[in-house]
């Protein structure tokens, strides 16, 4: 504790390595420690809180906690006086370290790693916001975010450079915005599937990323799971790169600025929500990957965005927005959406809609709702179970109309053309045989667009017309 008004400053000068060991349990120190030496360390062996600043020197320098115990740092922790980025290693952590303090470069950057792969797969707090770490080397250590933005914009992530690492960075819930990831130089053992590492959240949380400028490219080994959703807002030339890797998370995908490209044949987001692509933004996949998005996502495009499909691949989307307007059921090429480059986007139908026609409208169109049995239906999100039965003989499509279901009722019904579509999207027709085999005929002279295979069989005593296109 203190020693009198004064306090003890513990300081590691030239010669051997210095080591202070904290042994005593429940301890609270108000002291200094200024490492200085190459391979000096603080080993929390018992629950220990340091109050005191804690200063790196110019030399590597290393702090770890044994396996069931906390160190706490509620004081600052503090760079070298000179230019040169020293790291703060965690190798051997097999504990807790808490930083409740800021951390505050002084002049020279920190950054924070695990070694020489002795990583003791131990967790580090970060309570304080805004701390000065020029990059979190991750090893098989997991890095828990105490506060909103506890790293900065100038802070990137990256794996350590074994292969096996795989450490977390858990953002707890908490919105943190960084520059980005990056690959270690050293990490020659890594491929683009080789790690486990992952950013993760349990509660709903933002990752933002900045980038490093124009013309730059960063990249990410990770893997993005739980509820984090990722921000790119970097500047509008720059590369957010995400390697080989299943992501997982639940979260939703904004690229306000700047390209997110999915690289690698397994890269794929497998269960995001939405993908939003404002102007100056891109989402880019390689050509040879198979599904890089869900089925089901809300997708939105502006004018000025870029969204590149593998070509030949299909994505199925919940909703799509392109420049405001809601695009209504079908499949989209880049001929229909300038922001799409390349592949194609079939919008999936809100819900299915029960009806039978009654033909008591004021008009034969298809889009007049009182020739329905209910007017509550939306044509341009619903798919349509359709029964048209003998009240009414003729239906004019003069709007595209997605049939889940199509089944005839009626001894006579045409279906003529209008301008609009009907597009089938079951594998058979219901013609609804009857017991008396009466004579009926029906015509199909409206376009028609088949999702399927379309199996026609049809009763005793009945015809059948095809004369619009398909």
């Amino acid at each position: 504790g203190a020693l009198g008004s004064g306090k003890l400053i513990i300081s590691f000068g030239s010669g051997d390595p210095g080591y202070v060991t904290f042994a005593a349990e429940g301890a609270v120190f108000d002291n200094d420690i200024d490492y200085g030496r190459s391979g000096s360390e603080i080993i929390f062996a018992t629950d220990t809180t340091l109050r005191g600043t804690v200063k790196i020197g110019n030399n590597d320098c290393k702090m770890y906690a044994k396996a069931g115990v906390t160190g706490i740092i509620e004081g600052k922790l503090m760079g070298a006086d000179t230019n040169k980025s020293r790291p703060l290693v965690l190798d051997d952590n097999k504990g807790v370290i808490i930083f409740k303090g800021a951390i505050d470069t002084r002049i020279a950057p920190i950054y924070i790693t695990e070694w020489n792969g002795r990583s003791g797969g131990g967790v580090a707090y970060f309570c304080a916001s805004g701390n000065l770490i020029k990059e979190l080397r991750i090893g098989t250590m997991s890095y828990v975010c105490s506060n909103k933005n506890v790293l900065t914009e100038n802070t990137s992530i990256s794996v350590n450079k074994k292969a096996s690492e795989s450490g977390t960075f858990d953002l707890n819930g908490y919105d943190q915005i960084i520059k980005g990831f990056a690959i270690d130089s050293e990490a020659s053992e890594l491929n683009s599937a080789s790690t486990a590492a992952n950013v993760r959240s349990e509660k709903k949380a933002t990752l933002t990323l900045l980038g490093n400028g124009a013309g730059t490219s960063m990249t990410c080994n990770f893997a993005v799971n739980g509820m984090v959703s990722l921000c790119i807002d970097s500047d509008i030339a720059a590369t957010n790169k995400f390697l080989n890797r299943i992501h997982a998370t639940e979260g939703d995908i904004a690229v306000k600025s700047g390209c997110l490209w999915l690289s690698g044949a397994n890269a794929a987001f497998t269960a995001v929500k939405s993908l939003n692509i404002a102007a100056g933004g891109a989402f880019f996949c390689d050509s040879t990957a198979s599904k890089p998005l869900p089925d089901g996502i809300a997708l939105t495009l502006e004018t000025g965005s870029q969204l590149r499909l593998p070509e030949g691949v299909v994505v199925s989307v919940s909703s799509l927005i392109v420049d405001g307007v809601k695009k209504q059921l079908g499949v989209y090429s880049s001929a229909d959406i300038p922001a799409l480059v390349s592949g194609a986007i079939k919008v999936l139908p809100d819900s299915e809609k029960s009806l039978i026609w009654t033909g008591g409208g004021q008009s034969e169109n298809v889009s007049d709702l009182g020739n329905w049995s209910s007017e509550d239906v939306d044509f341009a999100s619903q798919t349509i179970a359709a029964d048209f039965a003998s009240s009414g003989n003729r239906a004019i499509i003069d709007r595209d109309v997605y049939f889940s279901a199509l089944s005839l009722t009626a001894d006579n019904f045409t279906f003529a053309s209008g301008g609009g579509t009907m597009a089938v999207l079951a594998d058979s027709i219901d013609f609804a045989a009857k017991d008396d085999n009466p004579e009926r005929k029906f015509a199909f002279g409206a376009s028609m667009k088949l999702d399927r295979d379309l199996s026609v069989v049809l009763p005793e005593n009945t015809e059948f017309c095809l004369s619009g296109d398909i």
